[in-house]
Formats: structure tokens, C-alpha cells, sequence
């Protein structure tokens, strides 16, 4: 439950509250899980390809 300094992709800083940064993690996590899910698609569709054409329809 503490502030904090965020420093952004530009390399500049931003003040957090405690609230700001545990909706954050909030999105992180659903970032995470989206990547991983997609992850699991994609290396369900390359296994099941059998061609090379078919790996480089794949387009997630």
C-alpha cells in the first residue's frame, strides 16, 4: 500500500498511488494471460501444420 515512481517507456517518471499501481498489476496479469493463451494457439496450429505454407498462414 505505498506509492511509487513508475518510470514510463520514455524514460520519463510518474507518481502512482498504491491504488494506480494495484491496477497495473491488474492489467499486467490480464497482459500476461492473454500472451501466454495466444502462445498456446500458436504452438497448437504449428503442430498440427503440415506443410510450411501452413506455419506461415499462422498469423496471431
Amino acid at each position: 500500500g505505498v506509492d511509487q515512481v513508475w518510470t514510463l517507456a520514455d524514460n520519463t517518471t510518474v507518481n502512482l498511488t498504491a491504488s494506480q499501481l494495484q491496477q497495473l498489476y491488474v492489467a499486467l496479469q490480464a497482459h500476461i494471460a492473454s500472451v501466454h493463451e495466444r502462445g498456446r494457439i500458436a504452438r497448437q496450429l504449428i503442430f498440427d501444420a503440415e506443410t510450411k505454407e501452413q506455419v506461415e498462414e499462422i498469423n496471431l
